[in-house]
């Protein structure tokens, strides 16, 4: 039987320190993207209420890690240790004010963000002092809440926000390449 082997730490001579941050937010997509056709596939045989919770999980590590690997692209250095995806999304508009991101998709970051502090929510059902996560919302929070507890509209704003981030990804890739770098 031939082993097969997965090649976590190995990088080319060519990648470059944004190139491994854009790498390790590509594995979060993909599984995102797997999760969600999972999800969608079985959905009337759904096993648990909280299915969602590892799909959101996830795309809050790729919003993160691409969010940090286009910070560095542009010369910028993130806070490595920080979470914040409203944070992160600040200092790459701070960075490049023309990137190509809607309205929808920045606004979902900063609102999961928000939902989110601290990436807790979708890994643990309590805080560190016990206490539950999404309680006395904001509006805009309650409504974001409410709308990732649907599936066709939880499903339309994952892929739109992959697409914008892509996007930002491909602009800066075009960018660099018409530096002629």
């Amino acid at each position: 039987m031939k082993v097969r082997r997965f090649g976590i730490g190995i990088f080319g001579k060519s990648f470059g320190r944004a190139d491994k941050w854009l790498a390790y937010a590509d594995v979060y997509e993909d599984s995102v993207e797997i999760l969600l056709r999972e999800i969608k596939s079985n959905f009337l045989y759904q096993h648990h209420a909280y299915q969602i919770l590892p799909l959101l999980f996830l795309l809050e590590m790729y919003i993160e890690l691409q969010l940090k690997g286009l910070i560095i692209y542009k010369g910028g250095k993130p806070k490595y240790n920080e979470h914040d995806l409203s944070y992160h999304l600040g200092l790459l508009e701070s960075l490049d004010s023309s990137i190509r991101m809607c309205k929808q998709t920045k606004d979902f970051i900063r609102n999961l963000s928000e939902l989110d502090i601290g990436s807790q929510a979708f890994r643990y059902p309590t805080d560190k002092h016990l206490q539950r996560f999404f309680q006395n919302l904001s509006p805009s929070l309650s409504k974001l809440l409410y709308d990732i507890n649907d599936f066709q509209k939880l499903e339309t704003m994952v892929n739109l926000v992959i697409h914008d981030l892509e996007n930002v990804e491909g602009d800066f890739e075009q960018e660099q390449d018409n530096q002629g770098y």
